[in-house]
């Protein structure tokens, strides 16, 4: 049987009918017979031409099998289940014929490669380790298929319970089925006997108002009467504790609370049985809004931040509460506690990243407001610059007339002694040698790396490193690229002690000889160890207009370093992490280079029309300095500075919105303001602003758990009552992962929508559902909570052995009860494909010579006649000799004999030397004694040609 690999170029046969006709005609002249051999010539030319293009295959049948094996690794499978099946693979792979092959695949949320396709007959321990929160059939459905070789039968055998809770194994059928590969199973069960109990469900009320009682009904399954404790809890503090009595089966559970404080609270129950088998389902819990006064986070940047701005909106009917930067909440459901939150001039270092990444989700996904103030910690100078926080304002912190500001010579001076050799983990310091941190000094190497990234192209760099000496690692001179500054560092390592007065002495040097206009030092040490006594160069520096910054590298650092920082003009940072250091040093070059903080007294302009300076009278106070921004494209900029720059800017981001003051709020740039008698109604215009605009409490949701699903459900009604139909309806999901789920809630009735999302994770989750009408203007807003209290896997009843048959019988597969049978050859006969595209080519060669020759050369039939008529003469002559070659033989033996006779009698009788020719001097013979002497010869030769003659 044939087969192509290239199919497409068998089109060309369609060329033969013009290849014959032209031949014929080609052919003209000759006889009929010799016409149809070069016809054929050039017919079978043609053939392996185009099937060596085509790539042209054999298939021939194959008996040998490939079996993979799939391997429910998850946590619904009990170890000695997980047992059983390795042992029923161990014994499958000792039943495998010569030829046979297998592969083995492990899997639970994922799946891994455990062995590949081998003819080893032994299994060995099984080294795979999956995520076994979850089940995901498809996943290694999908890897035992591609692990089959193309040449050999295939089987797949599944041991598993079948319970999946990710990703849909039936969607594996057609491909499976298109392969013809048989899915066989064998069933795992959960095993009888062993006692469980897990709380299949919990339910409480969606949102509450401060003061009412809610009610909290658990829902417990157990497999064995027993006795157990049931803990309920609010925000993870016991509220109550109670012994039940477990039957056989599912009971409920109820208890009340009185709910107070305002926000999302978590509430729970937990389930102590006398015994059990898994721990993972024995909590559930739910989040429950508690309605109130808008709640209003204030995050103080240092304290007395917020000393003007809280009792304006206190007197606003706003209910401020007050934190440190380190107060911040981390998690998205503590932080959607509040309606708005205003950064009050908040350095970006003390906000780590993940905290960014969640408040930029508070503001689009959640739709919640966020508003950042400013101050010398704030916006650019903050090191806000790149950040998650930043793309979420409407202003970007590039400053809008850098071009125009006085240059600046910036030298780091970087203690590379052996104490920079320790690594940084966890907050405190360690040997290098012990692993497990990044060094300090590589730290120090990135801090300047991405500071150096802040400064202009009429800007100049140094880098100073010291230990025992100062090294100039980078001279000072115009700002290098970022790859040349990291080649340049790269080099950098510690060693030695810590010589911080040469370091110095040289950055100072070169500072002093500068003609910038700004001249600044920042110094990176611990301060510890010979010649560290540098209060007489800050001093000298601050005296020839070079200022002087220090960072204190982690714990432990001299306390005579921020003495230094004072002598020297600059500023102090006690980087008690050494991570804290790059977003230090960036902070401090942005405040280095000047126009990031413009400090002079102006009266903001109005620039456009906004909700936060409704009725307000005529004549705005004026400010006394702002950090410098640039409005980003699509914000609307309310106020702006003498120079256009933004004071006041606004914008939706996502679902929610922000605003960026750049001013401060307190008694410094805006002391004119917080003594302003409007000064309450501005700040209340401001967050009233931010605040999420839709409220409707007609419109009532709910977010439940159906199974491994959740279920998402919105009434809909307007102040009459009447049921909002047509509507679109869309809800986001912000849960334990970086990327939100979206949903498209379906009208199931009059006012009612619906939506499920398939098996989420284990997690809290937010859900912001927005209602929009068929002109898309927003109707209502409402945002759920809801927890997943533990993955689908930890559910009983996760076995599905339906979805095992349905598996089989869809592919022919069987249930197996011997291992055996995983190798039974039952299947049909797979044909193996082995290419002759090139044996063609070679055949296509031959042929062509042939048809050349038979061109060329004009052979007819009689000249084969006559040919072999020749051969059989030859052949005649040379078995039965003629008498006239008898006679020539004879002639020949004479003529020898005589020969050799002549040649003796010349041995014994010496002739006199000849005479010598008269001329040459040479011996002269005689012409009849030679003649005499060929004679024998020329008889010979005579009698041959006669006898060829005749």
């Amino acid at each position: 049987m044939l087969s192509f690999v290239r199919p497409e170029y068998l089109w060309f046969l369609l060329a033969l009918p013009l290849v014959w006709l032209l031949g014929w005609f080609n052919s003209r002249g000759r006889s009929g017979q010799r016409r149809w051999w070069a016809l054929g010539l050039r017919t079978l030319l043609l053939l392996c031409l185009i099937g060596s293009l085509a790539g042209t295959q054999v298939r021939q049948p194959v008996q040998n099998l490939t079996t993979v094996f799939l391997l429910d690794s998850s946590d619904s499978i009990a170890p000695s289940q997980r047992s059983t099946n390795e042992q029923f693979i161990a014994e499958a792979l000792q039943s495998m014929q010569e030829g046979d092959k297998a592969a083995v695949v492990v899997f639970g949320e994922n799946a891994l490669v455990e062995r590949v396709p081998s003819d080893i007959q032994r299994l060995g321990t099984i080294q795979s380790v999956p995520i076994a929160a979850r089940t995901d059939i498809s996943e290694a459905l999908q890897l035992g298929l591609a692990l089959f070789p193309a040449d050999t039968q295939k089987r797949l055998v599944l041991l598993s319970d079948g319970g999946e809770n990710s990703g849909r194994a039936l969607e594996m059928v057609p491909l499976a089925q298109r392969r013809n590969v048989p899915i066989d199973i064998v069933p795992t069960g959960i095993e009888q006997g062993n006692p469980e109990v897990a709380i299949s469900a919990f339910r409480a009320p969606s949102a509450a108002r401060t003061g009412q009682e809610i009610q909290l009904i658990a829902t417990i399954e157990s497999n064995t009467a027993q006795s157990a404790q049931l803990r309920w809890r609010a925000d993870e503090q016991i509220v109550f504790e109670e012994a039940i009595s477990l039957p056989i089966g599912t009971t409920s559970f109820t208890t009340t609370l009185v709910v107070n404080d305002q926000g999302f609270h978590r509430y729970s129950a937990q389930v102590v049985p006398t015994s059990d088998t898994r721990a993972q389902n024995n909590v559930a819990a739910s989040l429950v809004q508690i309605g109130g006064p808008p709640k209003v986070l204030l995050v103080e940047g240092e304290v007395g931040d917020a000393s003007a701005l809280r009792p304006a909106l206190e007197a606003a009917n706003l209910v401020p509460v007050v934190v440190p930067a380190t107060g911040l909440p981390t998690d998205l459901a503590a932080l959607s506690d509040y309606e708005a939150i205003l950064l009050l001039n908040v350095p970006s270092r003390t906000i780590d990243q993940d905290t960014q990444k969640l408040l930029r989700s508070y503001v689009g996904d959640l739709g919640r407001g966020l508003a950042m103030i400013g101050g010398r910690q704030s916006f650019g100078v903050g090191g806000y610059t790149a950040t998650p926080i930043e793309e979420a304002l409407p202003v970007s912190m590039d400053v809008r007339n850098r071009q125009q500001r006085p240059d600046i010579a910036l030298v780091f001076i970087i203690d590379k002694s052996g104490s920079m050799d320790a690594c940084h983990c966890n907050g405190g310091d360690m040997s290098a040698r012990a692993g497990g941190g990044t060094r300090k000094i590589d730290i120090a190497k990135e801090a300047v790396a991405q500071a150096a990234a802040v400064l202009g192209k009429d800007d100049k760099l140094g880098v100073v490193t010291f230990d025992d000496a100062a090294h100039w690692t980078i001279e000072l001179n115009k700002v290098p690229s970022q790859d040349d500054v990291v080649a340049a560092l790269s080099p950098v390592a510690p060693n030695g002690q810590t010589n911080v007065v040469s370091g110095m002495n040289a950055a100072y040097e070169q500072l002093r000889q500068s003609d910038a206009k700004i001249k600044h030092a920042i110094l990176l040490t611990d301060g510890w160890g010979h010649a560290t006594d540098i209060g007489n160069i800050a001093e000298n520096m601050n005296k020839d207009g070079i200022t002087l910054s220090v960072v204190a590298a982690g714990n432990g650092s001299d306390n005579a370093l921020q003495r230094y920082a004072e002598l020297g003009g600059g500023r102090y940072y006690p980087a008690r992490a050494m991570e804290e250091v790059p977003q230090i040093f960036l902070q401090e070059t942005i405040q280095a280079v000047g126009t990031y903080i413009v400090e002079e007294q102006f009266t903001p302009a109005y620039a456009g029309d906004s909700p936060v300076l409704a009725d307000l009278q005529e004549g705005l106070p004026s400010l006394l300095g702002y950090n410098g921004t640039v409005e980003k494209d699509n914000a609307q900029v309310i106020l702006t500075a003498s120079d256009g720059s933004p004071i006041l800017a606004q914008w939706q981001y996502g679902l929610g919105r922000s605003i960026a003051w750049t001013s401060d709020l307190k008694g410094k740039w805006a002391s004119n303001w917080v003594t302003w008698d409007q000064f309450p109604r501005f700040t209340a215009q401001l967050v009233g602003w931010l605040l999420p605009r839709i409220s409707n409490d007609s419109v009532s949701g709910e977010a439940s758990l159906i199974g491994s699903d959740v279920q998402i459900d919105i009434v809909a009604n307007d102040e009459q009552g009447a049921p909002q139909t047509a509507m679109n309806v869309n809800a986001r999901m912000v849960g334990p992962t970086d990327e939100a789920i979206d949903a498209t809630l379906v009208e199931v009735g009059p006012g009612q929508y619906r939506a499920r999302v398939a098996s989420p994770i284990a997690g809290t989750y937010l859900i912001q559902v927005v209602g929009n009408d068929a002109n898309g203007k927003p109707a209502f807003a409402r945002t759920l909570g809801l927890i997943v209290p533990y993955s689908p896997e930890y559910r009983q009843g996760q076995a599905n052995p339906e979805l095992l048959s349905t598996l089989a019988k869809a592919t022919a597969g069987r249930s197996l009860s011997q291992p055996i049978q995983a190798f039974d050859h039952t299947l049909d006969a797979v044909r193996r494909a082995t290419p002759i595209d090139l044996g063609l080519l070679f055949a296509a060669l031959i042929l062509l010579l042939l048809d050349v020759a038979a061109r060329r050369l004009n052979l007819r039939r009689k000249d084969f006649t006559a040919l072999q008529t020749a051969r059989k003469e030859r052949q005649t002559a040379a078995a039965a000799p003629t008498a006239t070659m008898s006679s020539l033989q004879g002639a020949k033996g004479r003529a020898r004999q005589q020969m050799f006779s002549d040649k003796s009698e010349r041995e014994v009788k010496p002739k006199d030397n000849p005479p010598t020719a008269p001329l040459t001097g040479k011996p002269e013979h005689s012409t009849k004694a030679v003649d005499e002497a060929e004679d024998p010869i020329e008889r010979l030769r005579a009698a041959k040609n006669r006898a060829r003659r005749q």
